[in-house]
């Protein structure tokens, strides 16, 4: 059983956005993007307050260069939605001269757009996707109804199947994410333009939903969202329109269902963005903000997001240390897996917080025994200087 972590780190290298070659497009808003392998893809939008588009683009990290690709196969769109499964990307609904429901699969080794079955809810624009391994998620959005449906995608039969409704109740422009086995789906708006600040996880294996901590930020719509390792993203929207945009950024922790406010967005206030992720890196780029004469401005800016060093150790940590077993009965064993300190202190403390055994962890893999408590449940600390991880221990006999 991995451990979980339930501090943060002590010391940290600053979280930071770094600026990237702005998107090859015009500027835009309300694009989908997605990742495929070591490339990153946005595209479709809206390029005016009245006009829509269809191109796709592709970003190379290696390079900071983007090379336009085939254009989306559906024709001009905004508001569409998205998410890519193994090596293909996927695009569906949205609104051009009307909303629609079509769905369509991008391959980037022919470069070729090819149209799949519709998604099976009514036309819509605004809803929100994700993926989890092999299938895909999509749901929610509006257009002459504000819908809180949720339907699963299967690219191997190209079929869809409806799944349990979102019980967060009907909303648009909802921000949704995967990481590990499961999904995350929150904020967005109403048909009454009422905004949240709920999320919700979403589990395929068992076709639930479960309301997580809230969003610690200002409710909004339009948020974009990446997921990192072990760790989901979520920033920048906007709770009255362009007017309200904003550049917070905040990292969700499903393992201790938390949120940390992180470094603000480096393109400065923004919403209707696209982001995605490629390996340990974020990417925020397009959206729209107004400048100091009310304008609307649409953005070709881009920028690549860098965690803390530590963000990316405590996940290394936390996927390397377990103890097992538990419950147990008079012997625990504690694997350090690949942890490299060699100072750490282990305690564990009673119900009402009391320390009641502690050991210095001298070795990989070092047996515990714990024969002198009681039945009950306890608190296992290790401690290094930099970090401190706590799990529930069960003790019966």
């Amino acid at each position: 059983m991995n451990l979980i972590l339930f501090s943060t780190l002590f010391s940290s290298a600053q979280n930071n956005w770094i600026q990237k070659a702005d998107f090859g497009g015009v500027g835009r808003s309300d694009a989908v993007s997605f990742s495929i392998g070591n490339k990153g893809y946005i595209g479709t939008g809206a390029i005016s307050l009245s006009s829509e588009i269809q191109d796709f683009w592709e970003y190379d990290p290696g390079t900071n260069t983007w090379t336009v690709k085939a254009p989306f196969g559906g024709g001009v769109r905004q508001h569409a939605a998205g998410f890519s499964i193994g090596t293909k990307g996927y695009l569906g609904t949205g609104s051009g001269v009307t909303e629609m429901n079509d769905f369509w699969e991008y391959d980037p080794n022919t470069n070729n757009w090819s149209q799949k079955s519709n998604f099976p809810g009514a036309i819509r624009l605004g809803a929100t996707a994700f993926s989890i391994g092999n299938k895909g998620y999509m749901g929610l959005g509006g257009g002459g109804d504000v819908y809180q449906d949720f339907y699963e995608y299967n690219p191997a039969t190209d079929s869809w199947i409806q799944i349990a409704d979102f019980p967060g109740g009907k909303r648009t422009y909802a921000t949704g994410f995967a990481i590990g086995t499961k999904g995350y789906v929150g904020l967005g708006e109403d048909d009454n333009g009422n905004h949240f600040s709920d999320f919700y996880e979403y589990n395929p294996s068992t076709n639930t939903w479960l309301q997580i901590a809230n969003f610690p930020g200002t409710e909004r719509g339009y948020a974009a969202s990446f997921t990192i390792d072990a760790y989901g993203y979520v920033g920048t929207g906007d709770t009255t329109g362009n007017g309200g945009a904003m550049n917070d950024f905040w990292k969700y922790d499903p393992l201790t269902n938390n949120w940390t406010q992180l470094a603000d967005y480096g393109g400065g206030v923004m919403t209707r963005a696209a982001g995605f992720s490629i390996g340990t890196k974020g990417y925020l780029g397009t959206g729209t903000y107004l400048d100091n004469l009310s304008n609307v401005i649409f953005s070709q800016s881009f920028w690549e997001y860098s965690p803390t060093t530590t963000a990316t150790y405590e996940y290394e940590v936390r996927n390397s240390i377990s103890i097992y077993p538990n419950p147990t009965s008079y012997i625990v064993t504690l694997n350090k897996g690949n942890v490299t300190n060699t100072d750490l202190t282990l305690n564990i403390y009673n119900v009402t917080g009391t320390l009641v055994k502690t050991e210095m962890l001298k070795q990989n893999q070092q047996q515990i025994n714990i024969g002198d408590l009681s039945n009950g449940i306890y608190v296992v600390e290790i401690k290094s200087k930099e970090w401190t991880e706590k799990q529930k221990l069960i003790i019966q006999r």
